[in-house]
């Protein structure tokens, strides 16, 4: 079977449409959408690199014999995490891990604050907030993400 070319089919459909102004309209989000994303993708990469820092505290505690799961990451399990014998290499690394996840702890909580301060005028927000498990970050995330719901006709759009 032959290829069939459709170039100028293409263009003649492309221009009806422009022609009775039917030519769909690409939605570009504004430059602060942008820049919140910008924020938004660079507390998410913040985050990651904490996960593996914690990933890391934990597999050195476990080898230890410290299971304490999530009670691990409150004071008195980092305290505990702290006092534990680690000879050699592995207190080195117990220890730049430590001081990598205080320090990523910094960078991350005025993202957060900043997270929570937008999230407030902003009414799309806000009405995602309302639903259960959806914190500010990630309604803030998905109103600049998704933009305005009114250029969906319908929500199969929404989806795909």
């Amino acid at each position: 079977m032959r290829q069939q070319k459709t170039d100028k089919r293409d263009a003649a459909h492309i221009l009806r449409l422009l022609w009775e102004d039917r030519f769909p309209r690409r939605w570009r989000p504004s430059a602060e959408q942008r820049d919140v994303r910008q924020w938004l993708i660079h507390r998410h990469k913040l985050v990651e690199i904490r996960t593996r820092v914690k990933n890391g505290l934990q597999h050195l505690a476990m080898n230890r014999g410290m299971r304490k799961k999530r009670q691990r990451w409150s004071e008195a399990g980092q305290r505990a995490l702290r006092e534990l014998a680690m000879p050699g290499w592995a207190g080195c690394r117990r220890q730049d891990l430590l001081e990598t996840l205080a320090y990523r702890d910094r960078k991350i909580a005025p993202l957060d604050r900043a997270a929570e301060e937008t999230a407030q005028p902003d009414k799309r927000a806000l009405l995602l907030k309302t639903q259960p498990g959806v914190g500010p970050i990630t309604a803030r995330a998905f109103a600049v993400t998704m933009g305005e719901a009114s250029r969906f006709p319908r929500g199969q759009q929404v989806a795909s």
